[in-house]
């Protein structure tokens, strides 16, 4: 009787081992999965991040060529305006004078 006894002793004892080294398994396998969910996310975020920086920078440089397009044109306005200035600068001046003196 008492052999049976050890022996149900130590079938629990080891039956206990057993649960415990399954727990502890388990509990190595969610700090991996929890370590592996960390990675993912960060290596997520950094693409995430860089695919942000290209955006800006391609968002950039089209703000600075849409900047330089229109200054070439207000160049190319002002030029103009000038240029009509001084051909007709005289004929206006003249004009409003004789407009002057009708009144």
């Amino acid at each position: 009787m008492d052999d049976m006894i050890k022996a149900l002793i130590e079938i629990d004892k080891r039956a206990r081992q057993t649960v415990q080294t399954a727990k502890d398994k388990r509990n190595e396998a969610k700090a991996e999965i929890a370590q592996e969910k960390s990675k993912v996310h960060e290596a997520y975020l950094k693409r995430a991040n860089e695919h942000i920086e290209k955006m800006k920078q391609h968002a950039d440089e089209e703000t600075s060529q849409k900047q330089l397009t229109i200054e070439e044109g207000f160049r190319v306005s002002a030029a103009s305006l000038e240029t009509q200035f001084v051909a007709n600068k005289e004929k206006w001046v003249n004009e409003i004078i004789c407009r002057c003196k009708q009144i």
